[in-house]
């Protein structure tokens, strides 16, 4: 810059105000006097009243009909803005539709094959048998057939969870996977879920409590390179054994970084990138369960409050700070 010329922040734009990550995301970057504005599904929810966001936008995070919000919002604006999603349908979409946003908006993606691929849990772990990367035992189930011979199959427990949580699954079961502890449970299950769930994954359980599950949050630039990576370790979730992250650590774990830069680095990537990581207490191998791509996450907050200025980092490599 010039000297004696004014740096003006360029604005962020949240996709899922509505959400707990989305309400973490507000406090991080409006604490740096970045000015945020959000877009709810549910402006009755807690997150829509933080006293940090000035704007709001009422828009279906989860539905096609958040592209032309953003596109009506981003003619609004003074100058381009910095949008995150926030949630993996709106990431989806947002990749979907590039080239009606991208006059208005910047953003860390990776390209839309890579986006695909990941978000979709059942193309991740066809992705990661094929790399022979470290996965237990899975299933993908698409029939009451392929259900049976995966309850036959499977070592008990495991959990049944769909390839892509939407709102109906979220409504109904309200945890991101179900613990089966014998093939007539998991029969059950299965017959619920499949009125509306095309896909579901059967995973054998990994032995071991929570302080065996590990993540690891890190933002990767145009060229793949990880910028800052930020390890934890679950002391608690809810629901237990299935749940999210209420009490997490920071902590050093090698084997967990190099597994993360190991799938993100397997492909071309852009942006945040998270995987978890579980270690098996009977064996001592770790294995990855899944990734979370190109949006924050519910341990993405840990990371700024130990520190690790991970989501700060993404905006100044966008917008070239």
């Amino acid at each position: 810059m010039g000297a004696g010329r004014k740096t003006v922040a360029l604005p962020v734009i949240l996709a899922g105000l509505d959400e707990m990550i989305g309400l973490q995301m507000a406090r991080t970057f409006a604490r740096r006097g970045i000015e945020v504005i959000g877009i709810a599904k549910r402006p009755d929810q807690y997150g829509c009243a933080t006293r940090y966001v000035k704007r709001q936008i009422v828009a279906n995070t989860y539905g096609d009909e958040v592209i032309p919000a953003l596109v009506e919002l981003g003619k609004s604006l003074e100058r381009k803005a910095v949008l995150i999603p926030c949630i993996d349908e709106t990431v989806l979409r947002v990749s979907r539709n590039r080239a009606l946003l991208d006059p208005y908006f910047m953003y860390a993606l990776p390209e839309p094959d890579v986006v695909e691929m990941l978000t979709d849990k059942a193309t991740f772990f066809r992705f990661a048998r094929k790399e022979n990367l470290p996965i237990p035992k899975t299933f993908l189930i698409s029939s009451k057939d392929e259900a049976r011979a995966a309850a036959s199959d499977i070592r008990y427990p495991c959990i049944l969870k769909p390839a892509l949580k939407t709102p109906k699954w979220w409504s109904t079961f309200f945890q991101k996977a179900l613990m089966m502890k014998d093939a007539r449970e998991f029969m059950s299950a299965y017959e619920k879920m499949e009125p509306f769930i095309e896909l579901l994954i059967a995973q054998e359980w990994i032995r071991g409590g929570e302080g065996a599950l590990y993540s690891s949050n890190c933002y990767y630039d145009k060229n793949g390179k990880p910028l800052v990576t930020f390890i934890a370790r679950k002391i608690r979730q809810w629901p237990p054994m299935t749940g999210v992250a209420s009490l997490s650590e920071e902590c050093r774990d090698d084997t967990v970084l190099a597994l993360s830069n190991l799938i993100f680095g397997k492909v071309p990537y852009h942006g945040f990138g998270y995987l978890e990581v579980k270690k098996d207490e009977a064996t001592g191998e770790y294995l990855m369960i899944e990734t979370n791509i190109a949006r924050p996450t519910g341990r993405s907050s840990l990371a700024e409050g130990c520190g690790v200025e991970l989501h700060y980092t993404m905006y100044c490599d966008v917008v070239g700070l």
